[in-house]
């Protein structure tokens, strides 16, 4: 077995030339220390749950705005819809769908989803868009999703990827509010593809588009690298070992580089799919991740403000 302790070392497929067939090479996995360690008090309770969803109700809002929006991007099959499901398992206190997932060749996504949670949670909408895909003309449109960021564009607006919406459409919004804008940018990254850095080209450049016109918004970004137990036959064993992976560490150093964002704005989380109950510990991921991104937003909010 390799040196775990190096992270390039736990990534190298060259097994070791031993002149024997008898032991079978061994990949690592896990890293000897966790390369992200939970916050002070932090660990896989239910107490540090219910912390959680606590500080997601009580985010020090200024101004009109009640509910950050939160607007979800990403290439299609994901997993935007089913984080969006994910955040309504929590919100109900069990396994629930609100919009439709699954893994087509095209968006799942074709209209402005908004989803409102009125349960356990409270204080952020997420907006669903379709995913990005790599033929020139499919998949989501940049001027579209600006629309969206600025608030242009109401919900359940049908998008067209060959034609965007215009300011002249009877559906454009041309004064909105606060409450109408986006207020946090969440890319969404299947974390099985960034540990392998398959990411097409196609992706890349519609995803540079994306951020050059993103800067000039000075709007908060997170990302998202979901499916982390696709990625990590230990983390499918045990959520726990997420922080001890050293293929999601290696995910989690692609999507800095593809997304130009900090890792520590960086969120490994693990969807509900086929579960039939609800889990601790996927919950604290998922909501350590909205955390953040309503922190992230209430702070955009009163700088604006």
């Amino acid at each position: 077995m390799g040196n775990t302790e190096s992270v390039p070392d736990a990534f190298s497929n060259t097994k070791p030339d031993n002149g024997s067939q008898k032991e079978e090479w061994a990949y690592p996995t896990l890293t000897k220390t966790p390369w992200r360690k939970f916050e002070k008090n932090g660990d896989w309770t239910e107490q540090y749950e219910n912390k959680l969803i606590e500080d997601i109700q009580n985010p020090a809002m200024k101004g009109e705005v009640e509910n950050v929006r939160l607007l979800l991007i990403g290439p299609i099959k994901a997993g935007k819809s089913s984080f969006l499901n994910s955040t309504a398992c929590i919100d109900k206190g069990r396994i629930a769908q609100v919009t439709a997932a699954g893994g087509e060749g095209a968006s799942m996504s074709k209209k402005l989803k908004v989803y409102s949670p009125k349960g356990k949670l409270k204080n952020f909408r997420l907006l669903d868009t379709m995913g990005i895909e790599n033929a020139g003309e499919a998949g989501f449109n940049v001027k579209d999703l600006l629309y969206v960021i600025n608030g242009n564009v109401p919900p359940e607006y049908k998008f067209n990827p060959a034609s965007p919406i215009l300011d002249t459409d009877s559906d454009f919004n041309k004064t909105p509010l606060d409450t109408d804008k986006t207020h946090c940018v969440v890319f969404v990254l299947d974390a099985s593809v960034a540990g392998e850095d398959n990411i097409s080209a196609a992706t890349k450049a519609k995803v540079a588009s994306l951020q050059d016109e993103l800067k000039s918004l000075d709007i908060p970004r997170i990302v998202l690298l979901t499916k982390v137990d696709v990625l990590c036959e230990t983390v499918a064993e045990n959520i726990c070992n997420v922080y001890e992976s050293a293929k999601v560490q290696k995910a989690v150093t692609v999507a800095e580089n593809l997304f130009h964002v900090p890792k520590m704005n960086i969120f490994p989380v693990q969807n509900y799919n086929e579960d039939t109950d609800l889990d601790t510990s996927k919950n604290i991921l998922l909501l350590l991740a909205l955390r953040q991104m309503v922190n992230f937003a209430t702070d955009f909010i009163n700088e604006q403000s």
